[in-house]
């Protein structure tokens, strides 16, 4: 760098100057682009601490999120300490005894009405009625459970026939069929749990002969002497009448054999319906009067339906 003056003469002024050479001015070029490149770095590292405390920040919300951190900004990360036990409280464990306790009681009542004659089973539930309701409301249980509800297909036959034709439902526990359709129903089971039920044993019962149109079995062929029962739907049902019998499908070892027995019984064969996986219904029609000491009739049953613990 020189230093200098000039005069103007024409001004009379003098100025006072300096002059860069090329080597100054490539000094104060290189002294700026080195300060360019520190703050350049500076600003970099500084983002990339920024970028990082972000990352982290986002992490340790996300496994508060999930439930396997817990986290606060200032705060240290904590594991979350696993829960204990649950212990039952005394009430659902209570409810949780009785259930099974009612579970118990059905499953042995049921399995005493499979073994018994139908005399044996109401003199059970005569002595105990309590023990009539129990088995009921285990019944209602298992009911709830099955893809189908038997009972609801026979309503749905019922409601086709004409309404003066005159019902039986031998063993209509809930009387459900009676408050369905528009029918005279005579409902019929070992205990009366309804003003209009009648107690009475399925193989003797105060129905007048012949007065019957339509006698309905929904699950109800229980106990020793299946035979019994049906030549006392055949005496009830006047002649052309239909006997409709709803079963449990692992209860038959051979259907057609069953098919047999309720001929000998006065009864032919109208129709029956396998299509559905768990049970199997039947129709069938009186074509003539058998008596009861017939000797053409043969004692039968069917094999129990024991239900398991659940």
């Amino acid at each position: 760098m020189f230093k200098g003056s000039a005069w103007d003469e024409d001004t009379g002024v003098t100025y006072a100057f300096k002059s860069f050479t090329r080597d100054d001015m490539n000094g104060q070029t290189g002294k700026s682009g080195k300060q360019r490149k520190q703050n350049r770095r500076k600003k970099v590292e500084k983002d990339r601490l920024h970028k990082k405390e972000v990352t982290s920040l986002s992490i340790k919300k996300e496994r508060t999120k999930k439930g396997r951190f817990k986290s606060d900004i200032g705060k240290p990360v904590e594991k979350e300490q696993p829960a204990g036990p649950r212990i039952a409280s005394s009430g659902s464990l209570g409810n949780k005894l009785r259930t099974n306790l009612k579970g118990s009681r059905f499953r042995y009542l049921n399995e005493q009405l499979y073994k018994a004659s139908g005399s044996d089973g109401l003199s059970l539930f005569q002595n105990k009625p309590s023990d009539f309701e129990a088995y009921h409301e285990g019944y209602r249980h298992q009911v709830e459970q099955w893809p189908m509800n038997p009972l609801r297909k026979i309503i749905g036959e019922i409601k086709k026939l004409p309404a003066t034709l005159i019902i039986a439902d031998f063993g209509c526990g809930d009387a459900i069929l009676a408050q369905s359709v528009p029918h005279k129903v005579y409902s019929i089971d070992l205990v009366s749990v309804r003003d209009d039920v009648i107690a009475a044993d399925m193989a003797n019962t105060p129905l007048k002969t012949g007065s019957i149109d339509v006698a309905v079995y929904c699950l109800s062929l229980m106990g020793v002497n299946l035979r019994d029962f049906l030549l006392e739907a055949n005496r009830v049902l006047r002649k052309g009448g239909l006997l409709v019998i709803a079963e449990i499908t692992s209860r038959f070892n051979s259907i057609d054999e069953f098919i047999r027995n309720v001929a000998s019984c006065g009864f032919q064969l109208e129709r029956r319906e396998l299509s559905h996986k768990m049970f199997v219904f039947f129709r069938f029609s009186k074509h003539q009067t058998v008596a009861k000491d017939s000797a053409v009739a043969k004692s039968f049953s069917l094999k129990p339906c024991l239900y398991k613990k659940r």
